[in-house]
């Protein structure tokens, strides 16, 4: 599968787990906190899950509260509103880019890179949030679109795509 040597890289590096013992499931859409604790492991972070969040929907002793707690603290995620984080919503294309901007930014790594995304026709669905991050991945080949001339920024992302991205 296409995928292979990206679940590889993120299972190698401990980046990403299996959903059981013997699976990966490659298919399965990302949610927005398999997402933040992947970019914990990504960074090294020593994350608590005792912590409290200021979320209301992030309680503490989830296996992601501490990863919620450290990227807002970086500032490489918000919530959908201030009170809400949606941790078991799926993490969408343009979700997934900004978190991977923020999270080099919080690194100190140049993020200046820009690709025009003017082409695709899917361009005004972009969120204005996401435009910067979307224009960077694409320009570090990081995300690519979906076709010749569509990015789908509200499309989710699989476990497989994901690890793509990290890799």
């Amino acid at each position: 599968e296409w995928y292979m040597d990206a679940v590889r890289f993120a299972v190698a590096y401990k980046l990403m787990v299996g959903t059981t013992k013997t699976e990966f499931e490659p298919e399965t859409p990302m949610t927005r906190a398999m997402f933040v604790a992947v970019l914990a492991r990504l960074d090294g972070a020593n994350v608590n899950n005792n912590a409290t969040s200021k979320f209301t929907d992030v309680p503490s002793g989830t296996w992601y509260t501490g990863a919620v707690v450290w990227a807002t603290n970086k500032k490489i995620v918000s919530g959908i509103s201030d009170t809400q984080f949606a941790p078991d919503e799926k993490v969408t294309r343009e979700q997934a880019a900004a978190f991977l901007y923020r999270y080099t930014q919080s690194k100190g790594y140049n993020t200046r890179y820009k690709a025009d995304l003017t082409g695709y026709k899917d361009y005004n669905k972009i969120s204005t949030y996401a435009k910067d991050a979307l224009s960077w991945a694409k320009a570090k080949n990081i995300v690519n679109g979906v076709s010749a001339n569509a990015l789908d920024p509200a499309g989710d992302c699989t476990r497989a795509q994901i690890a793509q991205m990290l890799r």
